[in-house]
């Protein structure tokens, strides 16, 4: 089937350290030029948005967000569906991260709450207006997703077994941190939910994604392509293995799937 619409994870997809490069802007202008639909897929909540993703919102290059990977999500700024946490749900997971002394975030519609100042998270909460301190946000917001500081080297069964008992995975995105997410929570849902909406079978679609929280995306939609510098059990499912940003890697492989000509 031909490709209808893309969807770009953020972070070491699209963009480096929040910054759009210029060979990806570029891109985008290029892919619309043919027509195709664009859209973002990401674990960023809406608050904390790179200035540059939001500009291309405002250019109305992009048209539709998956964020919280798939927990929110939108088409022309209207939500499409939600899937807030059980205010339970969200307390049993307080209790657990403070019985195995992790930190934690929770992603409302406005904000990105923190548990504590902890050295790991004071610089991110400082970068972004939206990010607070709030350890019992959850009493006050609908929640849509949990994150939390499990650096790769302290993961251990016994923590992942706790938060699967309680009907959540854990997605990592960085070294240090993971995504909390129901067991039928990820961005393919986000992608399904989008898709219908649009009247765009699954089949046509395409994403990019480097991280572990991208895994059931390239897996669901009809060509995923994971970046050069991705995680390999990322890159063991990919239909294709593209470069770095650096490298020009979302061209490569759009020139290659033939949905861009080479110049």
């Amino acid at each position: 089937m031909q490709t209808k619409i893309i969807f770009f994870d953020i972070d070491d997809t699209l963009c480096r350290l929040g910054q759009l490069p210029k060979n990806n802007y570029q891109v985008l202008h290029d892919l619309r030029q043919v027509g195709i639909r664009l859209a973002i897929a990401t674990g960023r909540s809406v608050p904390i948005l790179p200035h540059d993703i939001r500009a291309l919102f405002d250019e109305g290059l992009i048209e539709a967000l998956v964020s919280a990977n798939g927990q929110y999500n939108l088409l022309d700024d209207q939500i499409v569906s939600h899937y807030p946490l059980d205010a339970d749900d969200a307390a049993a997971l307080i209790a657990l991260c403070r019985e195995y002394d992790l930190g934690y975030q929770q992603l409302s519609e406005k904000y990105v709450a923190w548990s504590d100042e902890r050295p790991e998270s004071d610089k991110i909460r400082l970068a972004f207006p939206g990010c607070i301190v709030d350890p019992e946000h959850y009493r006050h917001h609908s929640i849509y997703q949990f994150s939390v500081f499990l650096p790769e080297q302290d993961e251990n069964i016994e923590v992942l077994r706790a938060f699967e008992e309680m009907g959540f995975h854990l997605a990592r995105w960085h070294k240090g941190g993971a995504d909390v997410l129901p067991k039928n929570g990820s961005k393919a849902r986000g992608i399904t939910d989008v898709c219908l909406e649009m009247g765009i079978d699954i089949q046509e679609t395409m994403a990019f994604g480097d991280g572990l929280n991208d895994l059931e995306m390239l897996q669901h939609v009809g060509i995923g392509v994971a970046m050069g510098d991705g995680w390999p059990q990322l890159k063991a499912v990919a239909d294709y293995v593209t470069g770095t940003i650096e490298e020009d890697g979302i061209r490569q492989a759009l020139q290659h799937f033939k949905i861009l000509s080479k110049c």
